[in-house]
Formats: structure tokens, sequence, C-alpha cells
């Protein structure tokens, strides 16, 4: 929200206009904007408002014409005349004696003014006089200023190794949370001066802990490098000596150092005088020298940055962690780069040649899938009561100590579901009784749901569990089965239970940031439900007694109220009853209208600051090339990464510039993705692709249906003329009626002709949008990927919107997103096929539905919409462009890899989200798929492998038929050895373990409507895969797939002399879902790592097309390409 924007403009101007809860507190010392606590005493006058944005303006281009006195003073004049208070003559003799130049020159100013205002004109002039000289007497070392000095002298030469780091923030691998503190941190630093002026402190103390190798080193150069600093590293074996009281005269040597010279000064290996005092290995000197440590850094009050870095966290003295504003745990850090390991593991291409076999249709495909074995009901309904037990001990302990548990009337408990087997949260819930699931996080693979359990009802879970161990239903099941085989494991809940953020761990105690808050308001008591008080006003009646700021607005669902608070993790853990009403916490997100509302000269200073943090990709990177309404180049944003002869029209005499605004709203979103972040970032970013444009609609009227198809295509053969060796994505996301669901359109089959190649050969990864309601073609296309719309964004502010709330739920479907929920049978793909970002709609209590900015991404904004710079983009237009740059980046990452390959891997990477599994249940999977297709692709495992996970892919080419006499036959099937580490797989035993396959090709079209038999089908062949299965032997696998693989015998008798070995693992759709037509398949099983070990094999098989059934050989027996990843 508005506290995450950091910049001159956002601090100087519009924020102060942010409207905060006037009932909410501040805590004291709290390192926040403090022009909240300003506005709150002082309203603003327009007049004022003007000159902050003119010095903002000034600011941003040269810090050093601004100080923060010129705001000062602007802000005192808005005033009421007065006598200089008490306070600015306190304010003046403390800044004197702390040496405070910035504080004295701030007060000073404020009265000179004060004093202009009440006539004393000559007195006024002359303290500005004076003010003037003092200025120029101050020492040169100021925050802006210079570091006088650029290395170490004297004894500093043997204490400090001074270095000057270029290593910036955007090369390391960091979390969620440690980058959103260090940035922070940056923020701050850079105004801390502002900070300073309202009584507050920047971070500049930093703690840093984790295991050696995760870059807590690299941290400080990192800080360093941003904020244009040397680097000091104190040396330990120079700084502690033998002799008493010399080390402390050294440690104070550092500190002074610190005060004069400017920089980053980093405390390696801190334990070494860090360690806890009164520890068996404390001694005399060290403990003298820790307690001199601690009082230096009490006492620092230079513009430095303090940072300590240790291996060895339980060895520290508490009292160090209560003297450092920020403690940075390195362990996050480690597991996100074990997870991107982007340097080191990029995906395993499989480049040994597959084994070719004879292939004739088994019959057998299928039929033979089993669900896997159900666990043994006494042992595992003894492990859940222990479980059971266990859990309501522990939360009945933590009722009497914790404050957040304080009036609950229940117990929360969590329950991880089952790898094999769904759990039913119909099972979970009883409603009548007063047991709810209050949310569902996923931790790896299993999913985690959090129920409140009134004590009452801890007895009835006994009860279900002790029947699922000696009582059958009516047809000989164990009791309460579906419960009890999907729960692996129940136990307490905790506060870290009610974070719900996708792909971040909870964040340190003390980091303080915008929250959103998700109450339950069907969680009140009868005490409750009798008192006039609702949850809201609970919650924002609490929150002022723990000086937690609020906004003014809440969000409503029908059952959930969204409230965004600033806080840290450490004030909820004191927040009384919080878990009565807590749902859910989330990180806040910015909103787009926080940069729209802005002028267009605001606009314009947030765009120069990100164009100076952007390095765009040469002329020969990946390309997204737009198929839309034109592109204005001329925006500052786009300039750099579309050439002027990139960007043209298909009508040689249409103008190239963006008529209506859709397109350059495009290029936006598939250039940068979200813009949000990135203008209220202080990170650089390196660009990997570039982007073209072809105009492909008139700039006035409209094309005819007939041309839609051509008109596309050629487009597609303008740019690649121009450029014929880049490589390029193609999106578009114009749309048309479709009529008739799912049949192909001409329209879609122009395009999947053009995708596979055509005439010419050259095949194309195409991204189309799936359409908003009413509009389908040609997202029918079998070989583009189409791209549907889902939603995470759900915080409404804007004005004359009150009363209105979201649409869709967070994680569900964006409102006008087109599925193919209608389509009918098998005999058509799923689409879409994934799912992107799309944004949210606005409703009121009377059904009325409107678009809102909050809403909709930030983009570019043409300048035939006006001079604003920045605009909002929605729906599956803003999906689709974020699918293009998905694919690009990818481009970029594998050069090699087809187009095939690169939708594949988009394609294998995503996954549902917790909505989408909750609308859609195991059951409704179809449903889902036709909703949803796989879900929201995830960029850092699309891209690289990890330790935890290892992508293999394959790129192959096959014959699925062949001419034999004057008809067409099934030729052969590909079997690939996988490279699997079946030793140590063996080893790992029952450790549990995920495999999923996608394949991955493109189709011929053959769009005449004759009828659905496979002589007049609409594609020339397809492709399937089968995974060995654990048990079954190489020539039963040949066997259980291809006919050709049986004996003279068998074939005579029709069957196998041995039955099919089953297939006992857990499939997550099943071979009947994935049979559904189309050019890309995708499912996955979970088992053991000893069964993984023996599914080192994947068959790729051909089922039948068109292509089989001409006369003609050339065209029966022609290759195909396929990616198998």
């Amino acid at each position: 929200m508005a506290s995450a924007i950091q910049s001159p403009l956002e601090r100087l101007g519009r924020r102060l206009r942010t409207r905060l809860s006037p009932s909410t507190g501040q805590r004291p010392g709290r390192p926040t904007d403090p022009t909240w606590t300003v506005q709150r005493k002082l309203p603003m006058s327009p007049a004022t408002l003007t000159a902050l944005e003119e010095l903002a303006a000034r600011f941003s281009s040269d810090q050093r014409q601004v100080s923060p006195m010129q705001v000062a003073a602007l802000l005192v004049e808005e005033k009421e005349p007065m006598m200089a208070t008490a306070q600015q003559i306190k304010s003046l003799l403390k800044s004197y004696g702390d040496a405070d130049n910035e504080r004295f020159v701030s007060v000073a100013l404020q009265i000179a003014a004060h004093e202009a205002r009440g006539g004393k004109g000559k007195l006024a002039s002359e303290l500005k006089r004076l003010v003037d000289e003092i200025r120029n007497k101050q020492h040169s070392v100021q925050p802006g200023g210079s570091v006088p000095i650029a290395r170490p002298h004297g004894e500093l030469a043997t204490l400090l190794a001074a270095s000057y780091p270029r290593t910036h923030l955007s090369e390391m691998v960091l979390g969620e949370s440690q980058a959103a503190q260090l940035h922070q941190v940056l923020v701050e630093y850079r105004q801390q001066s502002k900070l300073r002026e309202h009584g507050l402190e920047a971070k500049r103390k930093l703690l840093l802990v984790g295991p050696p190798g995760v870059g807590k080193t690299m941290t400080s150069w990192a800080l360093a490098g941003e904020l244009k600093l040397p680097h000091f590293t104190v040396q330990f074996h120079s700084l502690i000596t033998k002799y008493m009281g010399e080390t402390a005269a050294k440690l104070f040597a550092v500190f002074e150092a610190m005060r004069h010279t400017r920089g980053v000064y980093l405390f390696d290996e801190f334990d070494a005088i860090g360690a806890m005092r009164g520890s068996q290995h404390d001694v005399g000197e060290i403990r003298r020298v820790l307690n001199s440590f601690l009082q230096f850094l009490e006492q620092d009050d230079s513009d430095s940055l303090v940072i300590a870095a240790t291996n060895l966290e339980a060895l520290l003295d508490e009292a160090l962690f209560r003297r450092f504003a920020v403690g940075l745990s390195h362990a996050e850090v480690a597991r996100v780069a074990d997870e991107a390991n982007i340097a080191k593991y990029p995906h395993i291409v499989i480049q040994r040649p597959p084994q070719s076999a004879a292939y004739t249709y088994a019959g057998t495909r299928g039929g033979d899938f089993t669900s896997p074995p159900k666990p043994e009901r006494t042992s595992h309904g003894s492990k859940l009561l222990g479980d059971l037990d266990r859990a309501e001990k522990d939360a009945r302990k933590r009722l009497a100590t914790e404050p957040v548990r304080e009036g609950l009337q229940f117990l929360p408990l969590v329950f991880g579901e089952s790898e094999e087997f769904e759990l039913p949260l119909e099972r979970l819930e009883d409603e009548r009784n007063g047991v709810r699931v209050v949310n569902m996080r996923v931790e790896g693979d299993q999913r985690r749901y959090l129920v409140a359990v009134p004590d009452s009802q801890v007895a009835e879970f006994v009860k279900k569990f002790r029947e699922y161990q000696t009582d059958d239903t009516a047809k000989g099941k164990p009791k309460n089965e579906p419960l009890a085989a999907g729960t692996a494991s129940i136990g307490s809940g905790d506060l870290a239970d009610y974070w719900t953020e996708v792909g971040e761990s909870l964040p340190a105690g003390d980091e303080t940031f915008w929250w959103e808050v998700w109450l339950d308001e069907d969680a009140r008591d009868e005490v409750e439900k009798e008192s006039a008080e609702g949850v809201e006003e609970w919650f924002r009646r609490v929150a002022k007694t723990q000086s937690i700021l609020l906004s003014d607005r809440a969000v409503s669902f029908p059952e959930r109220v969204v409230v965004l608070a600033f806080a840290s993790l450490d004030q909820w853990r004191a927040f009384p009853g919080l878990l009565r009403h807590l749902a859910e916490f989330r990180r806040a997100n910015l909103v787009a209208s926080e940069f729209t509302r802005l002028v267009p000269s605001s606009q314009g200073e947030f765009v120069e600051d990100l164009l100076e943090r952007v390095r765009f990709a040469d002329a020969q990177a990946p390309t997204v090339c737009l198929l839309d309404t034109g592109v204005s180049r001329g925006h500052p944003l786009l300039a750099p990464a579309l050439a002027s002869g990139d960007n043209q029209a298909y009508v040689s005499s249409w103008r190239t510039s963006d008529d209506t605004g859709h397109g350059t709203e495009m290029a936006g979103v598939a250039l940068y993705g979200d813009l949000a972040k990135k203008l209220a970032s202080d990170r650089r970013y390196r660009l990997r692709h570039r982007l073209e444009a072809v105009k492909v609609l008139p700039p006035s009227g409209k094309n005819e249906p007939p041309d839609y198809g051509p008109i596309t295509v050629g487009g597609m053969a303008k740019a690649e003329l121009r450029k014929p060796s880049r490589r390029r994505v193609f999106c578009m996301a114009v749309t048309a009626d479709g009529g008739d669901l799912w049949w192909p359109t001409l329209w879609s089959a122009q395009i999947d002709q053009a995708t596979a190649g055509g005439e010419e050969g050259e095949r194309r990864l195409v991204v189309l949008a799936a359409g908003n309601v009413r509009e389908e073609a040609p997202s029918q296309a079998w070989n583009a990927l189409t791209v549907g719309a889902y939603t995470k964004l759900a915080w409404l502010d804007e004005d004359g919107l009150a009363g209105y709330r979201p649409v869709a739920e967070p994680g569900g479907l964006s409102p006008a997103s087109r599925t193919s929920y209608c389509w009918s049978g098998s005999a058509w793909p799923y689409k879409p096929d994934v799912v992107f970002e799309g944004g949210n709609y606005a409703v009121n209590e009377q059904g009325f539905v409107t678009s809102s900015e909050d809403l909709e991404l930030l983009t570019t904004q043409s300048s035939a919409e006006g001079d604003a710079l920045l605009g909002t983009v929605r729906d599956t237009s803003a999906a689709t462009a974020l699918a293009a740059r998905m694919a690009a980046q990818l481009m970029a990452e594998y050069p090699t890899f087809w187009p095939e390959t690169i939708r594949g891997l988009m394609v294998h990477s995503a996954d549902w989200t917790r909505q989408m599994r909750k609308e859609f249940p195991h059951s409704r999977r179809k449903e889902r798929l036709r909703v949803y297709g796989m879900g929201v692709p995830n960029m850092a495992r699309a891209r690289r492998s990890a330790s935890g996970y290892a992508t293999m892919v394959v790129q192959g080419i096959i014959q699925p038929f062949r001419m034999e006499g004057s008809q067409g036959k099934s030729h052969e099937m590909h079997l690939h050895d996988l490279p699997l580490p079946r030793k140590v797989l063996q080893e790992l035993g029952n450790t549990s373990v995920k495999m999923r396959v996608t394949l991955s090709y493109y189709i011929e079209p053959n769009p005449p409507r004759r009828g659905e038999v496979a002589k007049y089908q609409y594609a020339s062949h397809g492709l399937r895969f089968s995974v060995k299965r654990p048990t079954e032997s190489y020539e039963q696998m040949l066997k259980r797939l291809s006919r050709a693989a049986w004996s003279d015998g068998e074939r005579l008798r029709r069957r196998r002399d041995e039955s099919v070995v089953k297939d006992e693992r857990h499939w997550e759709l099943g071979p009947e879902s994935v049979a559904v037509r189309g050019s890309v398949h995708s499912d996955y099983w979970r088992g053991t790592a000893a069964e993984l070990a023996d599914s080192a094999q994947v068959g790729v098989y051909p089922v039948t097309g068109w292509w089989r059934y001409r006369r003609d050989a050339s065209v029966v027996e022609q290759k195909t390409r396929y990616a198998l990843v």
C-alpha cells in the first residue's frame, strides 16, 4: 500500500494526504513514515502540497538541492501564528548539545519562518543569514556528502580492510522477507535525515545469522554497492589483543571511524566477541570487550551502517539482539538459494537417443489403473489418536500462556493431508457443532488445514478415529475411512499456521510492514453475537491499544472481512485474543491506483528512477511480438526495448502508433510484468528480452471476419521477414465471438497451421488470450498456449467505491475470463492451458459490478489517452501479456529449446491455488481442468532445477505412422531411459517423492467439420506418454503398450500370456483425464523413492489422426517433434 512506496514524491507529497484511522496509535520509535504523525496534526493546504511536489521534483534529480529543513519550514508555515514554542527552544539546545547540525538548522529555520510570518522580516532575515553561515561551517561528513578518506590510515589500517563493492541486491538469491527487509534498510538509510526530523531513527544496525556460504558477507557488500559507500571489514586478528583494555581502545577507534567516515562496517564472525557472558568459554577480557561493544553500539549515532554476521546464533549474548534494529536469518536465503540455484542447476537435457520399438495399439491403456492401497486401519488409527492427544494437550497448555489465545473457545488444530488420498473438507467441518476450517496452506506438496475445534468436539474426533479402527459401514468399508485415510498427521496450530502467503516463509518477528488481516466473521461466540460490536469493530478497538496502525477501509467477503495493518509479528504475538477471529495473514501488495492517481509529472519521477535501475537486453535477445493495436514507442519505459524498425503495421499505410491504448498497455506488462513493484522498489533489474509490435487492427473501423486469420498470420510473417533469425513469442489478446464453443474456427485453424510450421516448416510459439465473457475465437487453437485469468487482487480502497467488495475470491477465476467448462466430451482440449493474473472487479450489495484500478495491473499508457505515463490493464489481456513475458524469459535462458519445449516447461511448472482446489476438489478435477487448465505457472521452477527437484528435458522426433500397402498403420514408439540415481533412491526407501511428466507437441489442423471419426479428425496425429510401473519389467512395459511386442501365440489368442502389472501409484489426474485430446498433456504421481528408482523409463507412443488415413505416403509417413519434460 502507500507505505510501501519509497520515493521522494511519495514521502514529501501525496502520502501526507493518506487517510489513516484517527483512532490508531503509533508505537514510539517505530521506523516508519514520519509524515503520518504530521498529517494527523496538520491538514495540508493546496499551496503547501504544490510546494512539496516542487521540492520533491528537485529532490529526485539532486538530493543536495533540497534539505529537510525546507520541508519543515513549509510545514511550519501551515500553523497559526504563535511565538517560538518552548519545545522549539529545547530542541534547538538539545541539537546543539548532540552536535546534530541537521536538527539544529531545521529548528532554526522553523523559528525564522515563524518570525517572518509574524511580520518580523528583519529578524527572520538575520536568522536565515546565521543559518546559512552554520551550513557553510558544517563538517563535510553528512548524508549525501562525500566520504573524506578512501583508505584507513595509521592504526585503522590494521583494524579495517577497505573495499568499494559494486555488488547489488538484484544479483543475490534472496527470500521474499529478506529482500523486503534489506530494501527497507536502503530506503530508510537514504531518508534518515528526514526520519530524524521527526524523532525517528533509520535501521542502521543489522545482525546477519546463518550457516556458512549463504551470503552474509555478500549481503554486506551489496548494501555498500547499493548505497555507493566504502565497505570496511573489521579485522578481528588485529582488534583482539592480549593486553587488558587495548582491545576496547581499538574498538573505540573503529566506532570513531564510523562517525567520521560514512561506510558499511562489517563485524564478521561476530561470535568472537559476542559470545554469551557467563558461558563456559567466557573469559574476563572478552566479557569486558563485549560490554564495551554494547556500550559503543548503544551510543552510536553515526551515519554508517553497522553489520554483524555470525554462523553461531546460539552463542550470542541475548543483550546483542536488543541492540540491532534488524535481525536477518539467512536460513530462508539458504532455502531459496537451494531452490533457485541460478548458477548451478540448469535443467538436465537428455541427449541420449531413445529406443525405438514397433508400435501397435494394445487396447489396454488406462483401464489397468488402480487406486493406491489404503493404510492399515489399526496402526493408522492409533497414530491419529496419538497425534490428536498430543495436539490437544499442547493447545490447552498454550491457552494459558499466549496472549493471542485469550478468551479462545476452541482449539486450533492442524490436519495434514495424506499424499495418497484427498482429505474431504466436509469430513473436517461440522457447522452444527461449530467445527470449521479456518484456512488451508501448502507446505511443499502437502496441504495443511487449520481447523477450529470447540472443546466439546475433540471427543467427537476421538470417537470417529476409534470407529475407523473397529467398525465397518454397510458396504464393508472402515467407518470414517475418507477422514482417516486422508489425514496424515494432526498437530496444534500456531500463529505461523495463519500465514498463507504463497512462496514466502513467516517474516522475522520485528519486521514491520503492511499486512492483510483476514478476519472470520462467522467465529463469534454467543456472548459476542448478543453484543452490538462486530468483528471489525472489535479488531480496531484492540489494535488501538496495541499501537497498530490500520487502514481506514476494510474489504468484505461473504465470510471474511479484510483490514490492512502496519505491524510486526511480535506485535501480533502480543495481540490479546487475536486467534478468536483471525482467519489468515498475508503481505499487502501495492495497488495500481497509488500510481495512477499521481499527476503526470509525478509519475515521470517514478519512471525516471526505474530507468536508472534497468539494464535493457541487446538487439539479439528474444522478443515478445505483440499483434495488437500498435504501440506508442515514444513512451520512455518502452523506447529502449522497442527499436523503431521493430514497430510495424500489417498495412504499410497504417500509422504504427497506438490508436486505442490497448497495445501499449500490453507492451508494459509484456516487458516489465508487475510494474508497480518495480517502480516502488530500489532494486536493479536486468531485462533479457525485448519487444516487437505489428499493428493488426486498423486505425478506424474493423477487420472483416474472413480476414482475421490472414492478417494474424501475415503479421507474424512481417515480423519474421525483418529479423528471420530472431527468436520470438507471438502474443495476441485480440479475440472475437467464436459462435460454436469448442469447434475450431477458420481463425484458430490458421493459427494452428502457422504454429505447426505450415508449408515453410518453421514452428512458432503463439500465446493467445482465452477471451473475456462472450468472446471465444481464436482460443480454440490446439497448438497455441491459451491463457486464462485468475486473480490474487482483493484490496479495494478507491474513492467512490465504499460498500463495494471484490467479485472473485483471491486465488480464484478472474470474473471476465472465459473457460471451456461447457465444452462437450473428450474430443476437444482443456482450455485455457494455464492462467495468469488478470485482476478483479468490484460489486455492491445491489449486485452492480464495476471495474476498479485498485484491482487491476499497473502498466504503460499510450499518449493517445492523455499525458499520463501510467495506466492499468485487466482481464485475459493482462494475463496473456504476463504469459508471453515468461515465455520470452525462458527462451533467453534456453536458446536451443523448441517452441513446443517452452510451452511444455510453462505447463509443467503450473499448479492450482488452494481456492481452485477448494472450488473443484479431486472428485471434480476434470471441471478444474476446464476452468483453470493446469493452474498458475511458476517461473522459478520453469527456469531452473534445484537440489530438491530436478527437471529433465527430452526433445525428440518420432514417425507416428507408416504406409503398409495402401493403408496407414501405427509405426513406432519411443522409450526414454531417465538418468535417475537409482542407488540413492533405493537407499531413501519410503521417503515421499513426486514425479511429474509433461508431453508437448504440435498437430497439423484439418478444420472441415465432417464428423469425429478418425478419418475426419481435426488433429493430424496425437501422442501420449506412459511411465514404467515399479514392479514391471522392461519387457512387460513393452507388451503393455504395444501389441507388436507380443509373441505370435499371444497375437493369435488376442491376449497376453501374463496379466498386466497394475499401476498402484497415485496419479493426480489419472489416464482418463490426461487422455482428453489436445497437444499438451501433463500429470504427476506421488509415491516412495524406491518406487521412483524403478520408474526410470518413459514411453511416448502415437494415437490416431487424419495423417494415417491419407493415401499419400508422403503425408502418412511424416515425422513430428515432441518435448518430454
